[in-house]
């Protein structure tokens, strides 16, 4: 899971951003209505894929190896980039 500043940061906007997009309903959290907010890995990689270049989109796919790693070793989670 990541935090609503994790998904922040990873999409380089604020937080408010993020709450926007949830009341948009642009992104789900894990748990609508719980505090705090956590998303799904693969749900913020979709909203990032979407938001990105075609040429952007190598860089982030090796980003998210990294993180898939890390997850796998914490959580047993492996994100799906197709």
């Amino acid at each position: 899971m990541l935090t609503s500043s994790e998904v922040a940061s990873l999409l380089g906007v604020d937080q408010a951003t993020v709450r926007k997009w949830v009341n948009r309903g642009v992104i789900r959290p894990q748990r609508p209505g719980a505090r705090p907010l956590t998303f799904w890995p693969e749900d913020v990689g979709r909203l990032q894929a979407s938001r990105t270049l075609p040429a952007q989109r190598a860089a982030i796919e090796d980003i998210w190896a990294e993180v898939d790693h890390e997850l796998a070793g914490q959580h047993g989670f492996c994100h799906d980039t197709a």
